[in-house]
């Protein structure tokens, strides 16, 4: 009677983007547990429906372009805020965060995401930057909460920005062709 529920196929269709899903149901711990997940669902998207107040601060940021996300994790039903994940996520358009003046864009960035005790670890993240490259060994993000703000801890490598587009990435663009 307790026995676990094995789901073998699921399909969710968002934003005109669809997540295909396997796994299994505890009902005695009251966890699903997804053994496989092949998503082109927007990862911001899906962050903002399952976790609003998490992802808050993330309101500036945007996509473009085709999402691709894998992996395996355990949703706990009567708190899926503690969530756990781990995968691989790579998106064929950018990733573009404005706000007032500031405007940064990481084109096709791909890395490995690990969720657990509600932070973020992002691994051997690559992306295009400022007409250069970006390439982060591990990023550590703390999900907000009322209690802790949002912040990031990383050590990153840059190599062949150009001044300008960074400049241009921190100040307001100019009205005429200079």
């Amino acid at each position: 009677e307790n026995a676990p529920v094995d789901i073998d196929h699921i399909r969710i269709d968002h934003g005109g983007r669809k997540a295909e899903l396997a796994g299994t149901f505890d009902s005695a711990s009251r966890v699903i547990r997804i053994s496989k997940c092949n998503s082109g669902i927007d990862v911001l998207a899906l962050a903002r429906a399952m976790m609003p107040d998490a992802v808050g601060s993330l309101s500036a940021a945007s996509t473009s372009g085709a999402w691709g996300i894998s992996g395996a994790g355990e949703i706990p039903v009567d708190q899926p805020e503690n969530f756990r994940w781990n995968g691989h996520v790579a998106l064929d358009g950018e990733l573009v965060y404005a706000s007032g003046q500031t405007n940064i864009a990481l084109q096709k960035p791909t890395f490995s995401l690990r969720v657990e005790e509600q932070a973020v670890t992002i691994s051997d993240l690559k992306a295009g930057l400022w007409d250069g490259s970006l390439d982060v060994a591990r990023l550590q993000v703390p999900l907000a909460s009322k209690e802790k703000k949002l912040r990031f801890e990383t050590q990153l490598k840059l190599d062949d920005v150009r001044l300008q587009s960074i400049i241009n990435s921190f100040s307001e663009a100019p009205k005429q062709p200079a």
